[in-house]
């Protein structure tokens, strides 16, 4: 019985990335409000100085927090390391910590 071998290739799509003052047009943030998010810590360039899709929907959760909720930036930055470790767990990728 003869056997065949295939390779297999992945091809990921390019990632789209968005400069600082996009993301800031697409969620109607100030630039420097975004930049007050990433010194903190709450937000985070996928590539250098520029952002992924991921970081716009980041940035609205953020906003819905602050606006929608009343939470200041420190409860923020809880509750998104807390849907970080969710998202890990979910994944699969923290499974020691079940």
């Amino acid at each position: 019985m003869r056997t065949t071998k295939y390779q297999l290739i992945v091809v990921h799509p390019r990632q789209e990335l968005l400069s600082l003052e996009d993301v800031a047009a697409r969620t109607n943030l100030h630039p420097e409000m975004l930049r007050h998010f990433v010194d903190l810590g709450l937000v985070q360039p996928a590539d250098g100085i520029m952002f992924d899709l991921e970081a716009v929907h980041r940035v609205r959760v953020i906003q819905r927090l602050r606006f929608d909720l009343g939470i200041n930036l420190q409860g923020i930055g809880v509750i998104l390391d807390l849907l970080d470790r969710l998202k890990a767990m979910q994944r699969g990728g923290d499974r020691g910590h079940q």
